[in-house]
């Protein structure tokens, strides 16, 4: 028993010797790692051979100019917005001032009335005091 056993462990360190032997690209291990890098990069190459990424950034780049566009029109319309608004906010304080020299006016037409009120009552007492004597 024991010389099949040392049979056996010769056979087992030949086989050893014989995979340490081998070329490194010959071993499981190298291929098992190998290989699906090897098929990433020519995925990868594929990739920027056919043009995808030249069409995808050609495809970016008129995006980007179309929201360009949309951002310029934007702006102007809030310029717009903002010009109208500079006119309305004039236009009430116009309106503001307009509102003021009328209440003015009208202070100074009641202020007349009670005047031309006072007056009257002024003048009819006078009249009823003249009467008496």
């Amino acid at each position: 028993m024991s010389e099949d056993k040392t049979k056996l462990e010769l056979k087992k360190l030949q086989l050893e010797i014989n995979e340490l032997d081998r070329p490194i690209w010959g071993r499981p291990a190298f291929l098992g790692a190998f290989v699906p890098l090897m098929l990433a990069f020519v995925g990868l190459a594929s990739t920027v051979f056919t043009g995808f990424f030249d069409e995808r950034m050609a495809a970016l780049r008129d995006q980007r100019k179309e929201l360009e566009k949309v951002i310029e029109s934007q702006l102007g319309k809030i310029e717009q917005r903002n010009i109208e608004i500079e006119d309305k906010n004039a236009e009430i304080e116009s309106k503001e001032e307009e509102l003021g020299s009328l209440e003015d006016s009208i202070i100074d037409y009641t202020d007349q009335v009670k005047i031309s009120v006072e007056e009257r009552e002024v003048g009819r007492l006078l009249h009823g005091i003249r009467s008496l004597y």
